[in-house]
């Protein structure tokens, strides 16, 4: 009998131990709710009317929305200090949201925001890496339409909305950034979007965008390794056989072109291995081309060049380099006067006679032709190349 009233004095003591408990947890909510309260509306006398706040123990953790510039650091530390001061707790999170997407966050502890120490403040990107490419390609002349992140490459849609060559002016500095921002892709793709809708996909690996940055390779050897395709349907032109090299053997090949005046059209050497000499002999459609000159192209800007007119519609061309290249790019670029008719067409296509190695060993080099057709501009549809600047000209 004893030993039960000792049991139920017992739970009695506990009992009234865990409602005392109870009623302190009750009120230190209570506290803690006028406290979020309070620095709620804050945030919402500074016009911050879309905010959060939440108290834990020793932390404050705050988040609102708000426009991004170059006043927000200090916007950051005044909500930090002000919360701070009313709840006397020392650690404080303060998190920047714009958009619903997080910016930027502030952690601070109450020494630093007594003594108003902003220079040991840390300030931390909190941006998803979607946002945070979108947000810093926003210093170009770009419209950032689509980000896409998965786990090897980066793939953005965008517009640009200065001249082409702007385009490939920034093009570096823009695959430097995400490369930055998304540090652990392999590839880095832009989907530009052109005039007249054309739509052309760069890629570029992201060891090619640091070696170039790194000045451990050239901008023409950059070039080369851009891999250059046209989407999209143009109904002026039935071509889709090359939007790139394929295979591994050594050919040439000039794409499908439409236009009306004047045309600089590219030939294209695929899978070049040590390729040092080359002597070819190219034709075209006299009647509807004229030529005004041919420049080297970007795989062998080193060699001597020379070419000559042997008759109408007929050149020879020939490169010689004790250096031999390797990749593929333009070894020639032939300009010409469009003098046909609307609708007139012209193949281009050639024979190469001699091609060969560093050591003399002969290549066997096959050609693949292509078309031009006399249009109009907005019929136009060219392909994008690689040219010895490093720029890409269509």
């Amino acid at each position: 009998m004893r030993f039960s009233t000792i049991f139920i004095g017992t739970g009695i003591l506990v009992i009234i131990f865990v409602v005392l408990m109870i009623g302190c947890v009750a009120a230190y909510d209570d506290v803690n709710a006028d406290l979020e309260k309070q620095i709620f509306n804050n945030l919402k006398s500074r016009g911050l009317d879309n905010g959060y706040v939440a108290i834990d123990e020793q932390f404050i953790l705050i988040r609102f929305e708000s426009v991004i510039n170059e006043k927000l650091n200090d916007l950051m530390f005044s909500i930090a200090k002000d919360a701070h001061n009313k709840t006397g707790l020392e650690y404080v999170r303060v998190e920047a949201y714009f958009m619903e997407e997080p910016v930027l966050a502030l952690n601070a502890i109450g020494v630093d925001l007594e003594n108003d120490n902003f220079d040991t403040l840390v300030f931390e990107d909190i941006r998803a890496p979607e946002f945070k490419i979108e947000s810093d390609l926003g210093v170009f002349d770009v419209l950032v339409y689509e980000v896409k992140l998965d786990k090897t490459k980066a793939h953005i849609k965008l517009e640009y909305l200065a001249d082409e060559d702007s385009f490939w002016n920034d093009y570096l500095a823009m695959s430097l950034l995400v490369v930055e921002d998304a540090p652990w892709t392999d590839e880095v793709v832009f989907e530009y979007l052109g005039e007249n809708g054309r739509k052309t996909t760069i890629t570029s690996k992201k060891d090619n965008i640091l070696r170039l940055y790194n000045e451990e390779i050239s901008a023409d050897e950059f070039s080369d390794l851009l891999v250059i395709q046209q989407l999209g349907e143009v109904p002026t032109s039935t071509s889709t056989k090359f939007n790139k090299c394929v295979g591994d053997e050594p050919y040439l090949y000039v794409e499908d072109k439409v236009m009306e005046k004047t045309v600089e059209i590219p030939i294209m050497m695929c899978n070049a291995k040590d390729l040092a000499n080359m002597d070819l002999d190219w034709s075209y459609n006299a009647s509807v081309l004229k030529i005004i000159n041919v420049t080297k192209g970007s795989l062998n800007e080193k060699a001597l060049f020379d070419w000559n007119e042997v008759s109408q519609g007929k050149l020879k061309i020939a490169f010689a380099s004790s250096e031999g290249v390797t990749g593929s790019g333009s070894i020639a670029v032939m300009k010409f006067e469009v003098i046909g008719n609307t609708g007139d067409t012209s193949t281009l296509t050639g024979t190469v006679t001699t091609a060969s190695k560093t050591d003399g060993t002969e290549i066997s080099v096959g050609v693949t032709p292509g078309e031009f057709t006399v249009g109009t501009a907005d019929g136009e549809q060219q392909r994008l190349y690689p040219a010895a600047d490093g720029k890409v000209y269509a």
